[in-house]
């Protein structure tokens, strides 16, 4: 660069005008051209274009170019597969548009290296080539990446199998006591004992087959089979108030009146039951314990007042004791209850012999 300035420097100091005198304008003068000092133009030119030719080619950088910040670079617009080769992975990227400044022989000759998406201005300068550190801006469109396929459903081995699961003894037994109760029906009473056997074997707790059973044996003249169902079915349900009456029952008609009673009250002890309130004040009443029968109708009545039955009963009970005076009281209020004609009849002829008395 010291030659094209020594150059220039020459060529002002000789082709310039000469400094006009003071007070003089020239206007529009043109030096004469001498025979030497074209000379020397046409060699400072020539070394010019020269120098200019073999000079390797720089950014032309304006007064305006340095103050503003350059646009961000286009990303390069190639596969992400394609090799850049060793210029560029280590290049800048350059704008869409060819640098200003630079003639057409300069494109065509760096137009190999911008189609790599490499700026021209240092193509021919590795020197002037960015360092590998050097960041590279965000590519203006992302490529596509291909979406990740579906992963196919896990295969199952499982298969939906339906399994018959046998019924259970509980099922069993309530059909063989259905199936029972429609031969009860039909009259074979001998075949309905053979199912509900079956029910209490499959299972023993089945209440309704094993009252029916003990019902049947008990009709058929069996006790000791009949006595043995109640007695087991108290053992299971201690609570139920069904069997200690069954069994107090059975007791009473095998004249057992002290048994009956006994178990009768251990039941009412446990629970109350205005049945076996009545019932054991009909067995209280047959061993001659009239006061206590008629203690017992009276907690009967309470739980269930509207029993006319039970109204005659105490007033029984208060007649053949020590409370004859509360007998017709007791009638009359059995006669306000539903009674059959017999019992209606009994009661109203006790009114009218208590009321002459």
């Amino acid at each position: 660069m010291s030659v094209i300035n020594q150059v220039l420097k020459d060529l002002d100091r000789q082709g310039a005008n000469a400094r006009m005198p003071s007070g003089v304008i020239a206007v529009n003068q043109t030096p004469v051209a001498t025979p030497r000092s074209l000379a020397w133009l046409a060699g400072g030119l020539a070394i010019t274009l020269a120098a200019w030719w073999f000079w390797p080619a720089a950014p032309v950088a304006g007064p305006a170019a340095s103050a503003t910040v350059p646009q961000a670079p286009v990303a390069p617009r190639l596969r992400l597969s394609q090799n850049l080769g060793e210029a560029g992975r280590h290049a800048d990227v350059a704008d869409d548009q060819p640098a200003r400044g630079i003639t057409s022989k300069a494109v065509t000759l760096r137009a190999p290296v911008e189609a790599l998406g490499v700026s021209a201005l240092h193509a021919d300068r590795p020197g002037l080539l960015p360092r590998m550190d050097t960041q590279l801006s965000e590519p203006r469109h992302r490529p596509a990446m291909s979406p990740e396929p579906a992963r196919p459903p896990a295969e199952t081995n499982a298969r939906v199998v339906k399994e018959n699961k046998p019924p259970t003894p509980e099922i069993l037994a309530e059909e063989a006591w259905r199936q029972a109760g429609r031969l009860l029906e039909q009259g074979r009473n001998h075949d309905a004992r053979e199912h509900l056997d079956t029910a209490l074997r499959l299972d023993p707790r089945h209440a309704a087959a094993r009252q029916s059973l003990a019902a049947l044996v008990l009709e058929a003249g069996d006790r000791a089979r009949a006595e043995a169902l109640l007695s087991e079915g108290q053992a299971l349900y201690p609570n139920d108030a069904w069997y200690p009456r069954g069994l107090a029952q059975l007791h009473l008609q095998n004249g057992d009146f002290s048994q009956a009673a006994g178990i009768l009250k251990a039941a009412l002890a446990r629970r109350a039951d205005a049945a076996n309130w009545a019932l054991y004040a009909g067995t209280l009443g047959k061993l001659g314990k009239q006061e206590e029968s008629a203690q017992a109708y009276r907690e009967a009545l309470r739980l269930e007042p509207g029993q006319g039955n039970w109204w005659i009963g105490m007033a029984v009970a208060l007649e053949q004791g020590a409370g004859k005076a509360d007998a017709g009281m007791a009638y009359q209020r059995a006669l306000q209850t539903r009674l059959s004609a017999e019992m209606r009849d009994f009661a109203q002829r006790r009114v009218q012999e208590l009321s002459q008395r």
